[in-house]
């Protein structure tokens, strides 16, 4: 067998074989060869040659153990699964223009990256077989009219000569040194923030592993160079000048925390406890209210005479107020004829 089909030869052969099996989905596979079972491999290469309906009698007709035992057989092997390969590429590039290949055999590496752009062009989701290049075309139509709308000004427009070039240089040296220091600000900002955690009981015992990531990350942010020359103030544009805070909700989807629902609907009425553990506020009986009236409106009631009397309005114990002043000569407002110490008193 060594004078014939080799191992290397076998894994060239068995590459064809998978490429060719996947863009056909035929069940026959070509097992991956080696010293021990280069027999099994020649009996998986008659029936994937079969499956094929290969035309060539030396190849798929004879003692299987010596049917590639010459050059020349293992040459027209070879040009037939290439001739196969590049076929079966041709029909599955016309199914793919045609949609009749669907999202179960599309590129699920791409497919996020592709879900992500829509999602930030803020275009409708697209059903799951959809030609695949119309997707592309539209893609790049919502693309085209996002740069059109939102044209960015240079905000270097000065023309460079010899004179403006060292202050263009001395600005970027600025510039450099104002990213280091707010390079310097976010690292101490990050463990100031991990240390405020470790003072958790349940965080401190992992305090190593927690110190440890701390460290990689701050490694990483030490890596980033802050050189800025010309290059980069040519490129900055009126877009630089958009501030967004860092705490907004809008950059916060995947990190801001989980809220009770009660708060994020109208505030209860009653703030006192629980919110899981409040109750309604019973209602009174009749005899409760009579009773909580009774003691309000007990300093404008008569005495008791044994018989029923109709408790008086606002109105009506105003005016009784102001009759008895009157009759009884008290002092109202400063004129009466009164004794009492008003204005119009003695």
């Amino acid at each position: 067998m060594s004078d014939g089909v080799t191992v290397e030869f076998a894994t060239r052969i068995t590459e064809q074989c998978l490429e060719i099996r996947d863009l056909y989905e035929i069940e026959e596979c070509v097992r991956q060869p080696n010293e021990q079972n280069l027999t099994e491999f020649l009996y998986d290469l008659s029936a994937f040659l079969l499956e094929l309906e290969c035309p060539h009698d030396e190849l798929t007709c004879g003692e299987i153990t010596s049917r590639f035992q010459s050059s020349s057989s293992r040459d027209l092997l070879s040009k037939f699964l290439e001739s196969e390969v590049k076929t079966a590429r041709l029909v599955t590039l016309q199914k793919i223009e045609s949609g009749e290949i669907v999202s179960e055999k599309r590129d699920l590496e791409l497919t996020p990256v592709i879900d992500a752009a829509f999602q930030a062009l803020s275009s409708p989701k697209h059903a799951g077989n959809s030609n695949e290049w119309k997707l592309l075309e539209t893609l790049r139509q919502k693309v085209d009219g996002r740069v059109s709308q939102s044209r960015r000004t240079p905000l270097f427009k000065a023309t460079l000569d010899e004179k403006t070039l060292p202050e263009i240089e001395k600005q970027c040296k600025s510039f450099s040194r104002d990213f280091y220091n707010r390079l310097l600000l976010l690292n101490s900002r990050l463990k100031v923030t991990v240390e405020s955690f470790l003072w958790n009981d349940r965080l401190r015992a992992q305090r190593e592993k927690i110190q440890s990531i701390l460290s990689s990350r701050v490694e990483e942010i030490g890596k980033i160079k802050a050189n800025c020359d010309v290059a980069h103030l040519l490129a900055a544009s009126s877009s630089l000048l958009y501030i967004q805070k860092a705490s907004d909700m809008s950059r916060r989807n995947r990190t801001k925390s989980k809220q009770h629902p009660l708060s994020v609907g109208d505030a209860p009425k009653d703030r006192g406890g629980r919110t899981e553990e409040m109750v309604g506020v019973k209602q009174e009986s009749f005899r409760q209210q009579q009773h909580n009236y009774d003691r309000q409106n007990s300093h404008n009631r008569p005495k008791n005479t044994g018989t029923f009397e109709r408790p008086k309005t606002q109105e009506e114990q105003v005016l009784e107020q102001h009759t008895s002043r009157e009759h009884h000569g008290q002092n109202w407002r400063g004129r009466g004829r009164g004794r009492g110490r008003g204005r119009g008193g003695r």
